[in-house]
C-alpha cells in the first residue's frame, strides 16, 4: 500500500496522518507520504490546486509500488544508453527520436534550449544538437536508476571550435576547451523517454569560454569539474579569496 496525503488538506489534518502512519508502522509493505504546501487536489491536472512537482513525485512513488507488485519492469538504463547512442555514437536523429514518446519534452534549463514534441525535437537533434556535439565526451560520475527515471551525473568535455546552440547560443566559437559538470533528469513513460531536463553551472561555462572574469565574481571554471571527479581537489577557495580581498581592503584603509 502507498498513501499520499496533502499537508494542507483540512479533511486529513496532521493528527490523522500521524495516526495512520503509526498504525502502519509495523508493515514493511506500506508507505506514507505527505506533500508540503499542497491541497488535496494537487494531482488533479484540471483543478486550480494542481502542483506538477508534487504530482510527479506521487506518480513515481505509485508506479514504484505497481511495478514491484505486478510489473512490467523495464531496463531504464539500457533504454537511456540506446538514446545516448543515437545522439553521440551513430549521430542519427531518427534513431534518437525513436526512443521517445509521441510528445517528448527536452529542456536544457540554464539556456532553455530544447523542444516539445517529436517535430521540434527531431529538427533540434538533426540540425543543432547532434552535429554540434561531435567530438565531445561524457565522463560518467554517477547514475541513479529509479522506477520511471534515470538521474545521470557526468562531466561534458568539448572544445568550443564550432557553434553550440545548446550551451552557448549566439556565441561565436572561442576555441576554448571546456569541462562542465552536468546532471540529466531523464523520465520514462513505459519503455520510451518522455522528458529530459539538464542542469549545469552556466557561470562556470562562461568563465572557461573566456566570457566572464572569475576574479570579479564568486564563480569557478574547470576546477569545478575537477572537484566532481576527484575529492582531493581543494574546496573553499572562493571563501578564502573573499577573505583575502576583505583583508587587503582593511589593510589599505
Amino acid at each position: 500500500m502507498v498513501f499520499h496525503f496533502a499537508a494542507e488538506d483540512a479533511l486529513v489534518p496532521a493528527d490523522v496522518r500521524a495516526s495512520v502512519k503509526q498504525a502502519l508502522a509495523t508493515k514493511d509493505d506500506a508507505e506514507v507520504y505527505v506533500y508540503a504546501g499542497v491541497e488535496r487536489d494537487f494531482s488533479d491536472g484540471r483543478g486550480n490546486g494542481f502542483r506538477r512537482g508534487a504530482a510527479s513525485l506521487a506518480h513515481s512513488r505509485t508506479m514504484s509500488l505497481l511495478r514491484r507488485a505486478i510489473g512490467p519492469r523495464y531496463d531504464l538504463e539500457a533504454l537511456w544508453e540506446q538514446h545516448l547512442e543515437g545522439e553521440f555514437v551513430t549521430c542519427d536523429a531518427d534513431a534518437t527520436i525513436s526512443t521517445m514518446v509521441a510528445r517528448p519534452y527536452v529542456n536544457h534549463v540554464p539556456t532553455m534550449i530544447g523542444g516539445l514534441g517529436r517535430e521540434q525535437l527531431h529538427r533540434y537533434y538533426k540540425h543543432h544538437f547532434i552535429p554540434q556535439a561531435r567530438g565531445g565526451r561524457m565522463l560518467p560520475v554517477s547514475r541513479t536508476v529509479g522506477v520511471d527515471r534515470v538521474v545521470d551525473e557526468f562531466v561534458a568535455c568539448f572544445r568550443h571550435d564550432t557553434p553550440n546552440d545548446t550551451l552557448l547560443p549566439g556565441i561565436e566559437p572561442t576555441g576554448r576547451y571546456i569541462e562542465l559538470p552536468m546532471v540529466a533528469i531523464v523520465q520514462f513513460l513505459g519503455d520510451k523517454l518522455c522528458a529530459e531536463r539538464l542542469y549545469w553551472d552556466q557561470a562556470s561555462l562562461l568563465v572557461q569560454a573566456g566570457l566572464l572574469d572569475s576574479t570579479q565574481y564568486p564563480v569557478t571554471g574547470a576546477e569545478a569539474a575537477a572537484s566532481v571527479q576527484d575529492e582531493n581537489v581543494p574546496l573553499n577557495l572562493l571563501r578564502a579569496a573573499a577573505w583575502w580581498r576583505k583583508s587587503e581592503g582593511r589593510t589599505r584603509t
